[in-house]
């Protein structure tokens, strides 16, 4: 007789965790609809998409080898969305954009064929067919990682959290705490590492967001000459960087002149 710990850990728990995975891919939507009406990609990160519909087809397949609906259903919808979000705004996007999503779609294209291609041909059974999708589909996952965790890197260097969404930063911790118990309860490496290895970064970018809270919107001090000042004293060159010199420098605090951070809209990619 199943217990209603089994229950809730093999039925309610992937449930939900199904339920805010669709809701985090449908998270983009806001963006791509106001890009689409406006011209403009604004903050929008088309970058991204091509790796997230890379994950979602090695999960698919993963789920189709081992016969999980709870993985299948949210990794096809964010599928279709994935694709979706890519030919809405492509004809947005400067030329660099369009280039850097074609290599990421050949890298993982490469990837996912190769690994079809290994199934087939070689024969594999059932076993090693879950080894296989299953290894290729963490491996995705991992590599798209680094997203977050250069962002991270900006964050600390900056001491500023602005890129990060808080909101978003939650769904990703709720969803991987919800697809690790689910892993952990059916005996699914594959499901509970990476998905832990995305709660633990997700924890850290929350962290990062309130300890650089009070920073968020606040200008970049900078040191810049006093150059009208400077001329009517009859210098003829700008203040110079020496450290007697920037006493007679004007302190101003002006906006960073680094581009504007995208939002991180994407914050991690499904691992379910």
């Amino acid at each position: 007789m199943t217990s209603s710990k089994e229950v809730v850990l093999e039925y309610v728990v992937p449930t939900l965790g199904a339920v805010t995975a669709v809701l985090m891919f449908l998270a983009s939507m806001p963006a791509v609809l106001r890009a689409r009406k406006s011209g403009e990609l604004g903050e929008l990160n088309l970058i991204p998409y091509p790796a997230i519909v890379a994950n979602c087809v090695g999960w698919v397949a993963y789920a189709m080898v081992v016969a999980n609906g709870f993985v299948l259903g949210p990794n096809a919808i964010g599928l279709v969305l994935g694709l979706l979000y890519i030919f809405a705004c492509a004809g947005l996007a400067p030329q660099r954009t369009l280039d850097a999503m074609g290599a990421v779609t050949v890298l993982f294209t490469v990837v996912l064929v190769s690994a079809g291609a290994v199934g087939t041909f070689r024969h594999l059974d059932h076993a090693a067919l879950r080894l296989l999708w299953g290894y290729t589909s963490n491996a995705i996952l991992l590599c798209y990682y680094a997203t977050p965790m250069s962002t991270l890197y900006h964050v600390l260097c900056e001491r500023r959290a602005d890129s990060l969404s808080l909101p978003l930063c939650a769904m990703n911790a709720l969803n991987g705490a919800l697809w690790l118990a689910y892993g952990l309860a059916i005996h699914d490496p594959f499901l509970w590492v990476p998905n832990g290895v995305g709660m633990i970064i997700a924890l850290v970018l929350l962290a990062a967001i309130l300890v650089f809270w009070r920073n968020r919107g606040v200008a970049t001090p900078t040191l810049e000459p006093d150059i009208e000042s400077d001329t009517k004293s009859g210098a003829s060159t700008p203040v110079q960087g020496s450290q007697a010199d920037l006493t007679t420098a004007a302190v101003t605090v002006t906006p960073s002149r680094s581009p504007p951070q995208r939002k991180y809209v994407a914050e991690l990619p499904e691992a379910i």
